[in-house]
């Protein structure tokens, strides 16, 4: 899909799984908080490259993943794209593990505004006139949320950042999610391999050392890491990146009512104020949305109409 190609019903599904699963992820992590941050990452990777390992076999395609190993002009972009992918993950279970998950959902509030600005500025993508009120409104909110934290919000910048960079590179590599997501995987398996390697030889892994169910939450984050970034490399190539930057509202929502209502983190009036701009912003830009939806039916089905009465 080009940048300037209408909304895609498949892509609107795909973003909205990938960003609702997202959205509950907080509630795993904070499942699995005896293990520390690094610990959960290198497993996250290792177990991730199994699930997908399984996949590409049921769905016997590893013979494209071979050629895509093999081609160095794609695999310079994987590079990038694991280094992006890598600082997200890291910096998300820090968050999660830190009992700071308010600010982790600021992150990804960041987020969209600069998939949006990434859109207008690498991909010369317009905006509707909504869709600039929109974007106004979702700018308030997070700066009204910015001022209220204290000190400087380096969890929300770090995860902003290399998320909207990490969908930048993506987008420009049309591989399939699955065989995307291995290779990265792949890249980051022998850190993740000599780092568990590391705590097991001098007896400080927490895997296997504190109860087999936790082991077993452990062992599921291959899931959880792989179905979500799936569906996001799915929608990534049908959607413009500023659709994909208001649908992204949808992760640190959920992700922030579950902080507050559910892990107990504290939601200030100032928080409301900030969500109510945010989601007002979200609200209008469905609602163009919508209305482009319906006008671009009119227009195929007028040209429909035209080129029925011309023959």
């Amino acid at each position: 899909m080009t940048p300037s190609q209408p909304l895609s019903r498949e892509g609107i599904f795909w973003g909205i799984a990938a960003y609702g699963a997202w959205g509950l992820v907080p509630l795993y992590f904070h499942q699995i908080r005896l293990v520390p941050p690094l610990e959960t990452l290198a497993h996250r990777i290792i177990w991730s490259l199994v699930f997908l390992g399984l996949l590409l076999s049921s769905t016997r395609r590893w013979s494209a993943f071979g050629n895509i190993i093999t081609q160095f002009r794609v695999m310079k972009w994987f590079l990038l794209s694991t280094m992006m992918i890598a600082v997200n993950w890291f910096v998300f279970i820090y968050g999660v593990s830190t009992q700071q998950v308010v600010q982790t959902s600021l992150g990804y509030f960041v987020a969209p505004l600069a998939n949006m600005a990434l859109g207008i500025f690498v991909y010369h993508e317009r905006l509707r006139w909504l869709q600039w009120g929109a974007l106004l409104l979702a700018m308030v909110g997070v700066f009204l949320m910015t001022l209220q934290g204290n000190g400087f919000p380096w969890i929300a910048i770090t995860l902003a950042v290399s998320f909207s960079l990490y969908g930048l590179v993506r987008k420009s590599v049309a591989v399939d999610g699955v065989i995307a997501l291995a290779i990265e995987s792949l890249i980051l398996m022998p850190f993740a391999v000599g780092y568990l390697g590391m705590l097991g030889y001098r007896g400080e892994m927490v895997f296997g050392a504190v109860h087999w169910q936790l082991d077993l939450w452990v062992v599921a984050s291959g899931i959880v890491t792989a179905v979500p970034l799936i569906c996001f490399a799915e929608a990534v190539m049908l959607l413009r990146l500023t659709t994909l930057g208001f649908l992204q509202y949808l992760s640190p929502s959920i992700a922030l009512i579950l902080g507050v209502w559910v892990l107990g983190e504290t939601f200030t009036v100032s928080h409301w104020v900030s969500f109510t701009f945010i989601w007002a912003g979200l609200g209008l830009f469905v609602f163009d949305s919508i209305q482009g939806m319906q006008e671009l039916r009119q227009r195929l089905l007028g040209n429909h109409d035209t080129s029925l009465a011309t023959e």
